[in-house]
């Protein structure tokens, strides 16, 4: 006769449940369908996300944070082309805080680390307070350039 042991079944049907979420959880990737505590953790992390992009020089990965309005009127190359000047490298980029003036906008700042190539004498380090205006658009947060 074929007994089930009550303790084994329950101990298949934890391990059947965990490896279900854990597949379930692989699947989604990362960052999918994540949920933020508030609209500044929200803003913080995509903007420090975009900060380490252009840091990284990868510009075109940076322009997926700008507005859909500003997108629709420079291109990704036009973008690339001026995200930074030719003279300066960042080198790190540290969150400071942010304010929200409604729900769906919101005026961030970071301190912008950097350098400048200065001819005759080499490279000289810099930091710049950055306000960035955030605007949350069909439920999605992003960064609207003043220019």
């Amino acid at each position: 006769m074929n007994q089930e042991n009550p303790a084994m079944t329950a101990n298949f049907r934890w391990a059947g449940l965990g490896l279900t979420l854990i597949l379930a959880a692989c699947a989604s990737g990362p960052g999918a369908g994540k949920v933020d505590a508030s609209p500044e953790a929200t803003i913080e992390r995509r903007a420090v996300e975009r900060w380490n992009l252009l840091i990284d020089n990868n510009f075109h990965a940076a322009y997926d944070y700008l507005s859909p309005g500003y997108r629709s009127t420079r291109t990704v190359a036009a973008y690339a082309a001026g995200a930074k000047p030719p003279i300066m490298t960042y080198t790190s980029a540290q969150w400071l805080g942010v304010t929200c003036d409604t729900e769906d906008s919101c005026l961030a700042r970071l301190l912008l680390q950097y350098t400048i190539q200065m001819p005759g004498a080499g490279e000289a380090p810099a930091i710049t307070e950055m306000k960035e205006r955030w605007l949350r658009l069909g439920g999605q947060w992003y960064y609207l350039p003043e220019r």
